[in-house]
């Protein structure tokens, strides 16, 4: 992020989980009602990170890119042949490649620590076994460390938002004993917020809001049964959201004052995830 781009926390903090337990409440309710199948599933992948930076003329301030190990849980439950619920956790970690350039426009390479951390639901219709509509909330976390070098310092970013996601997914038949299952999902970003960290320059800190956009999940994953009960699936996927231009907020805490914003940005992430289930009774 630029000098002029660190952010401020919105006022409106607890909106993203008052929403999640809206949509929670929905499915504690579900949970009265008799299940037809549940499923437990624990997976570990690699992500592709990609993530870049734009000035209001369109021109890339910075990218960072970097493969990201990490995992997740998911527990899923059909209520019947034409309605399933899904809950999952995910988190990956790992270092990014950062090139980009300092305030006087000079070139400058360095490391980012990359979190990322997402809690979400998932509600479909499934119509005749092959294909289902989808209406899903996901809470993300994602916190940036730009690390210090070659005598310029770093600084610290998290930014949290909701993502709202509609869409389908489909049956795609069986092939080499198992079976293909596809998705596509629009994904609506919402209510975000960032916090931003300069002390180690000596700038203190701020929070911003930045602006609302949208993205885009693709995922296609080939399960086979290994027995009743247990099975293994290979997923595929990619996803890309971005958020618009924030507010512009003052720093405080530091040695100077500054004004700053975060710019437009936009996220590519393609990845790759081997998971193991179990059907539980």
């Amino acid at each position: 992020m630029h000098r002029e781009q660190f952010g401020r926390l919105s006022s409106g903090a607890l909106g993203p989980a008052i929403a999640f337990t809206a949509f929670c409440l929905a499915i504690v309710v579900a949970l009265t009602r008799p299940a037809f199948a549940d499923n437990l599933s624990v997976h570990a992948g690699l992500l592709n990170f990609n993530f870049a930076e734009f000035a209001l003329s369109g021109n890339r301030l910075l990218q960072e890119s970097g493969w990201l190990p990490g995992g997740g849980l998911q527990w899923s439950r059909a209520w019947s042949d034409s309605l399933s619920t899904r809950l999952g956790a995910e988190f990956y970690r790992g270092v990014a490649d950062y090139r980009g350039q300092t305030q006087a426009g000079i070139g400058h390479r360095t490391e980012t620590e990359e979190t990322l951390a997402s809690l979400g639901v998932q509600l479909t219709r499934n119509f005749e076994h092959r294909f289902g509509l989808f209406l899903g909330l996901r809470l993300r976390d994602w916190q940036r460390d730009i690390q210090d070098n070659n005598g310029v310092f770093g600084l610290s970013e998290r930014f949290r938002w909701q993502e709202w996601s509609t869409g389908v997914k489909f049956d795609g038949g069986r092939i080499e004993q198992g079976r293909l299952y596809f998705e596509i999902g629009l994904l609506a970003v919402r209510e975000a917020e960032m916090d931003v960290d300069i002390n180690r320059a000596g700038l203190g800190g701020t929070e911003l809001s930045p602006g609302n956009g949208e993205g885009l999940r693709m995922q296609a994953a080939w399960r086979r049964n290994l027995a009743e009960n247990h099975y293994y699936q290979l997923m595929f996927f990619h996803e890309s959201w971005e958020f618009a231009r924030s507010n512009i907020n003052a720093t405080s805490g530091g040695a100077v004052d500054m004004l700053v914003v975060e710019p437009e940005n936009r996220s590519r992430h393609t990845g790759i995830a081997f998971a193991f289930g179990f059907k539980l009774e």
